[in-house]
């Protein structure tokens, strides 16, 4: 992982989808070095913890498409990139079930609103099921710019 943040500064796009064997610090060394990553996906990243995926809000700025399905994944983390990863297009947080609806709210309120467009939510929210949908429904509508995918919340 370390040669390929010193070698690829220019790097736009990085799939690590399935990556049993990156963790946190594999991580962290590939983003710090990789400043320009318009692209991110790591889903199914099971070594990655919650203090790893603080990375991507810390080293992504000009993020633009996320896909951390499957990821431990929880409110604070959601926070921390929506207000680190400004130009956030695509977030694809499905099956996280430490995710809540109030982390949901959260993210979509401090997400640039201009920028988001589309959230994909498919079974990711387990809480009270018709709150979190009215809630979020509101939201959704308030902002105008998210189009939210998800199976029944």
């Amino acid at each position: 992982m370390q040669a390929l943040g010193t070698t690829c500064a220019e790097l736009q796009v990085l799939d690590l989808s399935y990556a049993a064997l990156i963790g946190d610090i594999g991580l962290r060394m590939v983003l710090r070095c990789c400043p320009r990553i318009a692209e991110l996906q790591l889903a199914w990243c099971d070594s990655l913890s919650a203090k790893g995926l603080r990375y991507v809000a810390e080293f992504c700025r000009m993020l633009e498409v996320l896909n951390l399905s499957r990821c431990v994944l929880d409110d604070d983390v959601l926070l921390a990139i929506a207000n680190g990863c400004r130009k956030l297009a695509s977030a694809t947080l499905v099956d996280c079930p430490i995710i809540t609806h109030h982390g949901v709210h959260a993210f979509i309120e401090a997400a640039d609103a201009k920028a988001l467009k589309k959230l994909d939510l498919r079974g990711t929210i387990v809480e009270d099921r018709s709150q979190a949908s009215r809630k979020l429904s509101k939201l959704i509508a308030a902002s105008r710019h998210v189009h939210v995918l998800s199976g029944p919340i």
